[in-house]
């Protein structure tokens, strides 16, 4: 069977199956996998080398027009490119989202797949068959952009071979904003140029929010971000209650969005945050890369080090008396005191401190080669990090950052943690058999180590149990 123009390989999967008569997904899978426990709906599937032999279409072109992979891979640095390239290419146990910082961002997945009405009509009268398309799967896309219309939503079921349905729909216009954020991922999606990088995506947005008076620049560009974030979300209020915007568009005190975009280092965003600057700060995505192309960005990318010896090469988020702590610190005031006087967090001050190179008193909690050598041992040992710091004398948080910046320590832990968890566990099991004779028993005795045992130590804790009970006896109260 011939994958259809910008099929989605879930609904290619769909249409085998049900072109050779299987009624279910377990039944099909069984067949074609010889596995039942693959999630069909994924977005990055990890059967793509099976697809490619069922459809004689080769797994990068499948990568690239049938997956939603082509509107990640332009935010993302090359090697995390080329990795999920060839485990997409080759199948297997993956865990991509978390590779692809996909969870770090905090954005679910909707847990539905898209449809528009239309389009359901056109392909069952050209093709014989109605079949998902993957530009309506793109992160963003509330709107058919051939159509005009919004969007409906089937919620995805493992049991079930869906298709769009072709009764109970209708045409409602789409609104302009998800129009426009749609045809920005559509454009995305289609995009055949090499990624940008973190640091040239901030430089381009730096010179248009200059543009847009949403930032100053004297020695360094300062964003008016309070400004920025209003103007942001009234552009997009619209389309504000869809699931992924209105969580990116979060209005909490803790709110990162859009500075993360601007500020950190090397940050993989998810493409919806991008599409949402680039939505609001350009008409077009064709606009935006002329934009990007009236600039050289090769020298602007790289770090100023004379700039950074000067302490001009400071960007914040608010305007901030960065003169009045340089001279304060110079003086020899302490970091503390700086800080309540200057209303910035301790942090910053010693962040200016560091960038201009001012020495300065730190307190006792600064810890010395022989304490951090001791608390190594320690951590070596196994020993609890407040247990440590109460030793030692110290915080918690020093003994932590000393087990960050070691991290074959923290490896080493999670092992000792686990042979401690298991003798525990094992202890508690045992205790148990000696009182009771049956499996039942012993795991209403002893359940959370069971269910523990049961996960990571299956073989101990079966070949330690009485022997089960038949099963034909079960009930009869043997």
């Amino acid at each position: 069977m011939l994958i259809l123009p910008g099929e989605t390989i879930y609904s290619y999967l769909i249409r085998h199956c049900l072109s050779d008569g299987y009624p279910t997904i377990s039944s099909s899978l069984a067949n074609y996998f010889d596995c039942t426990s693959k999630q069909w709906s994924a977005q990055f599937p990890s059967f793509i080398p099976r697809i490619s032999e069922l459809s004689g279409v080769p797994t990068i072109q499948l990568i690239n027009n049938h997956t939603v992979f082509p509107a990640y891979r332009h935010f993302m640095p090359l090697n995390l490119i080329k990795q999920t390239e060839r485990l997409l290419t080759f199948g297997g146990d993956m865990n991509l989202e978390s590779k692809m910082s996909l969870t770090a961002n905090r954005i679910k997945r909707e847990g539905v797949l898209k449809f528009c009405p239309l389009c359901v009509q056109q392909d069952e009268m050209k093709f014989g068959w109605i079949y998902w398309h993957v530009e309506h799967q793109l992160p963003g896309v509330l709107a058919c952009t051939h159509h005009g219309c919004s969007l409906m939503s089937v919620l995805t079921n493992r049991k079930k071979l869906l298709l769009p349905p072709t009764i109970n729909t209708t045409f409602i216009d789409a609104e302009f904003k998800a129009l426009k954020i749609s045809q920005l991922s559509e454009d995305l999606f289609k995009l055949k140029i090499p990624a940008w990088s973190f640091e040239t995506l901030k430089d381009i947005y730096k010179r248009r929010l200059l543009e847009r008076e949403l930032a100053t620049q004297n020695h360094t560009v300062r964003i008016r971000l309070k400004r920025w974030r209003t103007d942001l979300r009234a552009y997009w209020k619209p389309i504000g209650n869809a699931a992924q915007v209105k969580t990116i568009l979060a209005q909490s005190n803790s709110w990162q969005f859009p500075a993360n975009a601007i500020y950190g280092r090397d940050k993989v965003l998810h493409p919806l945050k991008h599409l949402l600057i680039i939505g609001h700060l350009f008409d077009t995505l064709e606009d935006f890369l002329s934009f990007s192309q009236s600039f050289d960005f090769d020298d602007t990318c790289k770090p100023n080090t004379e700039a950074m010896r000067k302490g001009q090469l400071q960007v914040e988020v608010e305007e901030k008396p960065d003169a009045q702590i340089i001279e304060l610190l110079e003086k020899g005031s302490s970091i503390r005191s700086i800080a309540a006087e200057c209303k910035v967090s301790h942090g910053y001050v010693k962040k200016l401190a560091q960038v201009n190179q001012i020495d300065f008193d730190r307190r006792t909690q600064f810890i010395d080669d022989l304490v951090r050598r001791t608390i190594w041992r320690k951590l070596f040992t196994g020993e609890s990090t407040e247990s440590i710091a109460q030793k030692v004398g110290v915080s918690k948080g020093a003994v932590e950052q000393v087990l960050s910046c070691n991290p074959e320590l923290v490896l080493l832990r999670k092992k000792i943690r686990y042979f401690k968890a298991r003798q525990t566990h094992r202890q508690n099991i045992m205790e148990s058999i000696q009182k009771y004779n049956t499996r039942k028993d012993i795991r209403c005795e002893s359940s959370a180590s069971y269910a523990w045992l049961y996960k990571n130590d299956h073989e101990w804790l079966y070949d330690s149990l009485p022997e089960a009970v038949p099963r034909k006896k079960r009930f009869l109260g043997s």
